[in-house]
């Protein structure tokens, strides 16, 4: 942005215009790039707090918040930018204006499940749920409380996990030592230490029996036998054998994966791995391991050819500019710098 162009000068930032007039002094500790003129306004932090400014330079959040996070929530069908705040502990909720949609009381509080008005919060040590004008739609009676998904959400009451409807009654007891959401008609549950899947009425549909699993996507579910991952279809058959460091969920018929160290000369150890489902078996060259990669794709040769016009590459983006290494003067003094 040539209208505002960040510079530190003495260990603090500010911005300047391309002509040098300094905009916004330099008094800033640090400026979220990530988030710079969102809109009309930008993040910054001083004194190990943060707070947003306008291109004024005034102050339109005080700078007071440990964090700040910039979230999409669902109002009035439409999903709008809004700002969960966290300070001393609590938080809170404020939209693009800054105006409070939730008060800073909560010792936990989601930016999810506000579409469906039910998003988790905690306070005076029970959990429950509200919507965005901060209204409690399940009352705080639980120790710990999860995401709806599939209109059950998984909650703790003394000291064991079952699940909820979405009026708050519990329609699988209370019995499970864990318990995460349902996905595809599944939920991992954990009951001495190993876990399996039970289906919507609370029965165990997959034993349980696996030192960890990971929910299900796309019909199939990893899950950890002794020390390595594999995946299970939805009838517990094991049709990707443990073999794994470890395994994520698919996406996109694709699950990326880590492998153990092997003696091959592809590639690194802990590599990752690319897995397409179900026995299809993909590689990234980088870093995969040697034993299952495709020799008659990926050939030394092609290989050779791939790295170097990736190489070729590089030199000419090296090269590129003038001889001497000048790429022309920056415009600052020469005790300021440009902030990137």
């Amino acid at each position: 942005n040539e209208e505002f162009i960040p510079f530190e000068h003495n260990g603090k930032y500010g911005f300047r215009n391309a002509a040098g007039e300094v905009l916004i002094p330099a008094v800033y500790d640090w400026i979220h790039r990530d988030t710079m003129w969102s809109g009309e306004y930008l993040e910054v932090s001083a004194n190990n707090k943060w707070g947003y400014i306008n291109k004024a330079g005034e102050v339109m959040l005080p700078i007071e918040y440990d964090e700040i996070f910039p979230v999409g929530i669902e109002i009035g069908g439409e999903i709008v930018l809004c700002y969960l705040l966290e300070k001393d502990g609590l938080s809170g909720i404020v939209d693009k204006d800054f105006n409070t949609l939730v008060p800073l009381i909560y010792t936990d509080l989601t930016a999810a499940g506000f579409n469906i008005h039910r998003a988790v919060a905690c306070k005076d040590g029970k959990c429950g749920y509200i919507d965005i004008h901060n209204n409690t739609t399940i009352d705080f009676q639980f120790e710990e409380c999860g995401l709806f998904q599939e209109e059950l959400a998984p909650v703790k009451s003394e000291g064991k996990w079952g699940y909820i409807d979405m009026d708050g009654n519990i329609v699988i007891p209370c019995q499970f030592d864990d318990a995460y959401q349902f996905n595809e008609g599944f939920a991992a549950v954990m009951i001495d230490n190993k876990w399996g899947f039970i289906g919507k009425t609370g029965e165990v549909v997959i034993e349980v029996k696996y030192n960890d699993v990971e929910c299900f996507s796309e019909g199939l579910a990893p899950v950890m036998v002794g020390e390595e991952w594999g995946y299970i279809n939805t009838k517990g058959e094991m049709v990707i054998a443990p073999r794994f460091e470890n395994a994520f969920t698919f996406h996109d018929n694709q699950a990326m994966v880590y492998g153990f160290d092997d003696d091959d000369d592809w590639g690194e150890a802990d590599a990752m791995e690319k897995v397409s489902a179900p026995v299809k078996r993909e590689f990234i060259i980088t870093g995969a391991k040697g034993s299952s990669v495709d020799k008659e794709l990926y050939t030394e040769e092609k290989v050779a050819e791939a790295i170097a016009k990736i190489n070729q590459s590089n030199k000419a983006e090296n090269d590129f500019g003038s001889d001497d290494g000048d790429w022309g003067e920056s415009g600052l003094d020469d005790d300021e710098e440009e902030a990137w």
